[in-house]
């Protein structure tokens, strides 16, 4: 799946039970588990042990992804109208 996200896109495939991120030609790993699915809530483990949690909430074309206070509208790439948009919400 590819999503636009301010000037960027990003390429997102399963592979596995993780996923295979790749933007700006760097490609790395990611492992999601789902938390709380009715509240959209996420834990990605971080490189230092610990996790971070993300909320994504979505209208079908459109999700926002809200990671340590900042939100950002993704836009699906196929089979949607394509438009970039970069929002900040919290610090």
């Amino acid at each position: 799946m590819k999503i636009n996200f301010d000037r960027q896109t990003l390429e997102i495939n399963p592979s596995g039970d993780n996923y295979v991120a790749s933007v700006d030609g760097k490609t790395v790993s990611v492992q999601i588990v789902r938390v709380d699915a009715a509240q959209g809530r996420m834990d990605l483990p971080d490189r230092g042990g610990g996790s971070k949690s993300v909320y994504v909430s979505s209208d079908m074309a459109k999700r926002w992804v809200t990671i340590n206070g900042h939100t950002l509208m993704l836009t699906k790439t196929s089979g949607a109208k394509q438009g970039v948009r970069h929002d900040h919400a919290g610090d």
